[in-house]
């Protein structure tokens, strides 16, 4: 509950019984290059006419960077990354 309102709520059923695992997400940037081949309409009804670009940008990638494990209800583990 300290950590708020999970992106994602899995449960697990096992021999032991039922777990719920909490994930909480986030994400990180990561630079890349790409090629761009522009053409056709743009959102104000003009005609950029067509042409080709390549240049850096940048991208976001999710990971989990926390977990939280409960058993009948209770906090029986959890992780951060640091």
């Amino acid at each position: 509950l300290a950590w708020g309102r999970p992106s994602r709520r899995v449960e697990i059923v096992g021999e032991q019984g039922a777990t719920e695992r909490w994930d909480y997400a986030a994400s990180r940037p990561v630079h890349v290059s790409t090629a761009h081949v522009g053409y056709g309409w743009d959102r104000y009804g003009r005609h950029p006419g067509s042409g080709f670009g390549y240049g850096p940008d940048v991208v976001y990638l999710p990971y989990r960077r926390a977990a939280v494990w409960f058993v009948d209800g209770r906090v029986d583990a959890w992780e951060s990354l640091r």
